[in-house]
């Protein structure tokens, strides 16, 4: 099954230097024009806007509520029932294929997501039988409140035969004294014919490391978008973080050395990041 592809991801591929041209609100007014805002953005703002290589993810929002995020090649929605995001939708093109997926969460008498239920298509480029997916996840936390670990199971759907998981992920989160996510390991397998896990060799280690002092611009995101978007690669598990990584690496089982990518952060006089991994972030005020 293939992944959404994510900032991680695409850090891993991309050292070239990319020149990002400003954009303008609606109205015309530069929304990341910080030298030019006499002190920059004050007050409650929302992130606006990601450009990086080959794409541009816009947000959009319903008074303080994100309900879409629409890049180049995909859409997002996001339903509400009260404050808490109960359903996510995505449609678009991953890799070549067309993906949708829906999450619909689960809360706990806390008001913490304790599970999300997946409903995945996959249609392959070129057409034949989009094949359905079920999944299942369970979210645990630790004693900071923080994710600890996210449990997968998933089956596919076809019709006239019963349902049943066929597979298992399950990927432990490490945090810094500073609340920042310093490593995932996740591990994949197989769930036998009596539901049993069965034990696997095949882990994935992702790393996050040399972090700054600076203000996240995934801090302005809604918890459940960001966990949804880890449920669909866990290389965004840093945007769970306080601050900024400036290292990322990742290692498979099969690699005998992890692939790395370093990143020189910038920022505005509010300490908020604006660029990093040849990523550019805009703001806009509330």
């Amino acid at each position: 099954m293939k992944k959404i592809i994510s900032l991680f991801a695409a850090a891993m591929v991309i050292f070239s230097v990319q020149s990002c041209k400003r954009a303008t609100e609606m109205d015309g007014n530069l929304l990341n024009d910080m030298d030019a805002n006499q002190g920059g953005l004050i007050g409650k703002r929302a992130l606006f806007r990601e450009t990086m290589v080959g794409d541009t993810l816009t947000y959009y929002y319903t008074g303080y509520n994100l309900t879409s995020a629409i890049g180049s090649n995909d859409a997002t929605t996001i339903l509400y029932n009260g404050n808490n995001v109960d359903k996510i939708s995505f449609n678009g093109i991953v890799g070549s294929d067309l993906v949708t997926f829906t999450h619909n969460f689960n809360y706990d008498s806390n008001g913490k997501v304790n599970s999300i239920l997946e409903n995945k298509k996959i249609t392959i480029a070129g057409g034949g039988t989009p094949q359905n997916f079920k999944s299942e996840i369970v979210v645990k936390y630790n004693a900071i409140n923080k994710v600890d670990s996210l449990i997968v199971k998933t089956g596919e759907v076809i019709a006239g035969n019963n349902f049943a998981y066929t597979n298992y992920t399950r990927s432990a989160f490490t945090y810094s004294a500073a609340k920042n996510l310093e490593k995932v390991v996740k591990n994949e397998g197989v769930i036998s014919t009596t539901g049993e896990f069965v034990p696997s060799i095949v882990l994935t280690t992702y790393k996050f490391e040399n972090f700054d002092d600076k203000k996240s611009p995934y801090s302005l995101i809604p918890f459940a978008y960001l966990l949804s978007q880890t449920v669909s690669e866990m290389g965004n598990g840093y945007k769970f973080s306080e601050n900024n990584p400036r290292k990322m690496s990742f290692q498979t089982h099969l690699m005998p050395s992890p692939s790395q990518a370093t990143t020189t952060c910038t920022y505005d006089p509010q300490n908020y990041m604006t660029s990093s991994f040849n990523v550019f972030y805009q703001y806009k005020p509330f």
